[in-house]
């Protein structure tokens, strides 16, 4: 085998890799976004504006823990915003960022994409 062939194989091997695992990022991230719309969690936050996990959890009937790991989560992956992220946990405020609204909220938009989520889901439960 030769050092171009090596080389070569090599690329192929990262390219790959790396379009694996940006695909299983992506397929995690249509699942919080699925949770986020299932949950009424996006609703919430485009109705009644930014909001603590706690605040959030009080609108959408849901426990203040899972929503705010799932905050935290919209946030890193730019889903979501926070006003004040250098905030004790309890007092961080998210919220959707200009543009997102039409696309994760906005059920009379062409661009809301939501569903989108449900049926990457859906295709995938046993």
């Amino acid at each position: 085998m030769s050092t171009i062939t090596t080389l070569e194989t090599t690329r192929k091997s990262d390219e790959l890799a790396e379009r694996v695992l940006g695909s299983a990022v992506g397929a995690l991230e249509l699942f919080s976004i699925y949770l986020g719309d299932k949950l009424g969690f996006y609703q919430a936050l485009a109705q009644h504006g930014p909001a603590t996990s706690r605040q959030l959890a009080g609108r959408a009937g849901a426990d203040e823990r899972y929503v705010r790991e799932w905050l935290e989560q919209q946030a890193v992956s730019g889903l979501l915003a926070v006003e004040n992220p250098l905030a004790q946990e309890a007092n961080r405020r998210f919220y959707l960022p200009e543009g997102h609204e039409e696309v994760l909220a906005n059920r009379e938009s062409l661009n809301f994409l939501s569903p989108l989520a449900q049926l990457v889901v859906g295709a995938t439960y046993p």
